[in-house]
């Protein structure tokens, strides 16, 4: 109840009758008690702008009332919330409120957290590179014909190592695939690249047979 809303009354004493509530401001303005000073006045006033900017702060009369009943389930929830209220709480869900279950509630909510906490860490580490992943393939395709391929070396380095040690026509498709690998991993475009031009390359590593020189 606002201050604005609010009125007081009295007690008095009568032999008749004993203790009796008296009320002087329903009896001077009734409309007041029951639907608030401030409507009250509005439509016994004169000046209907009064009433209109009334009804016109209804709504933000409404978010008030609404922002202090967060406020209200937040004191009660969470300022309040004491070992009385969690125990009456348990014992509503169906729990023996003693330290046993406590733990036991504790021990799972912190296991549920470590899980998703956990799935959420592998989940992330499950992200690879997709060119990274591309490379990897290419030299394995060479590893399998017998061509050795350093952990350390980098396209432009086994370009150079191919043209010594594949076919002349296997070398060159080798070195197209590396020049479009050495484009997108050292780029600008490599932080986002073309999905088009990412099957393109898919493509060509996939269809790659290289025959080393006899």
């Amino acid at each position: 109840m606002r201050q604005a809303d609010a009125h007081a009354w009295a007690e008095v004493w009568t032999a008749e009758r004993g203790w009796l509530r008296v009320d002087p401001t329903a009896a001077v303005a009734t409309v007041r008690s029951a639907r608030g000073v401030a409507q009250a006045t509005a439509e016994n006033s004169n000046e209907p702008l009064l009433l209109v900017g009334e009804r016109a702060l209804d709504w933000l009369r409404h978010v008030r009332f609404n922002w202090e009943a967060v406020q209200n389930a937040w004191n009660q929830w969470v300022l309040s919330y004491s070992a009385e209220r969690q125990r009456a709480l348990l014992e509503r869900l169906g729990f023996d409120p003693d330290w046993r279950t406590l733990a036991a509630l504790l021990a799972a909510a912190l296991g549920i957290v470590l899980t998703a906490l956990a799935v959420f860490t592998l989940r992330v580490r499950e992200r690879r590179d997709p060119l990274a992943m591309l490379y990897a393939h290419f030299c394995q395709r060479l590893e399998k014909v017998g061509v050795r391929v350093a952990a350390h070396t980098g396209p432009r380095a086994l370009n150079a190592q191919l043209q010594r040690e594949l076919e002349a026509e296997h070398a060159t498709i080798a070195q197209q695939i590396l020049s479009a690998f050495e484009q997108w991993r050292y780029s600008r475009a490599s932080a986002h690249p073309h999905q088009r031009r990412l099957r393109d390359l898919r493509r060509a590593v996939r269809a790659f047979r290289p025959q080393p020189r006899p």
